[in-house]
């Protein structure tokens, strides 16, 4: 008997070992200032001196299925959630950027960032289920989402735009902000920071929340849609 327990205890061991076991391989990419990506993913970004991409995931075929190109600017990263019928795990995507302006993911992406992006404009775009949580020091920044995607942003900018569509949620109260610009629609909820100035529009039952003392100008809501100052 202790002999039996001791077998299954040894294949536990190696059943974990090899779960653990991932395949990482890096990709060789030409300079690019946006990505597009597509699938079931988890993208890590840094900024650096050049433009670097690498892959993990639980095994060769997983790497093998996420396909890669550059063209126009823009790298397009795609990975299927299934191949031949069968569902693949998630892989993770480390990313290092020399400059980055736009940020483009669909599906059930979830994109992080380890160190501040710092730009002049950046773009961030959600659609599906994705999941943000960025560090960003950016003169202007444009969030746009569609569907249940939820993100979080923190840093500076001087000015926001968000336009968000579906039952999406934002959270930008410690994103420092000079303007901000919200355009709500359906059941989204939406939580900014503006000091200077502050506009926008809820629709549906959608909620804008906002701190600062900005000067609000033209800002307005159908009559199931909140709007509250949360100082």
């Amino acid at each position: 008997m202790k002999r039996i327990y001791s077998l299954l205890l040894l294949m536990s061991f190696s059943l974990i070992a090899f779960a653990n076991d991932s395949v990482k391989e890096e990709r060789k990419v030409s300079d690019f200032q946006a990505i597009y990506m597509e699938g079931a993913l988890k993208i890590i970004i840094t900024q650096g001196p050049e433009n670097r991409l690498s892959l993990e995931g639980a095994n060769q075929k997983v790497l093998d299925a996420m396909t890669t190109t550059v063209t126009g600017g823009k790298l397009k990263l795609k990975f299927p959630d299934q191949n031949f019928g069968v569902r693949l795990p998630k892989a993770t995507v480390y990313l290092q950027v020399k400059n980055l302006e736009s940020i483009e993911v669909v599906g059930a992406v979830k994109v992080f960032s380890k160190t501040p992006l710092i730009a002049n404009h950046l773009n961030v775009e959600l659609t599906g289920s994705c999941e943000a949580n960025l560090m960003v020091e950016v003169k202007h920044l444009e969030f746009q989402s569609t569907g249940v995607g939820s993100a979080t942003f923190k840093g500076q900018a001087e000015s926001l735009s968000v336009n968000m569509e579906g039952t999406g949620k934002l959270n930008a109260e410690s994103l420092q902000c000079q303007t901000t610009d919200v355009e709500l629609e359906g059941f989204c909820k939406a939580t900014v920071c503006a000091d200077k100035k502050i506009s926008g529009h809820a629709e549906g039952f959608s909620k804008i929340r906002f701190t600062g003392n900005p000067e609000v100008n033209q800002l307005g809501k159908s009559d199931f849609s909140k709007i509250k100052q949360i100082n």
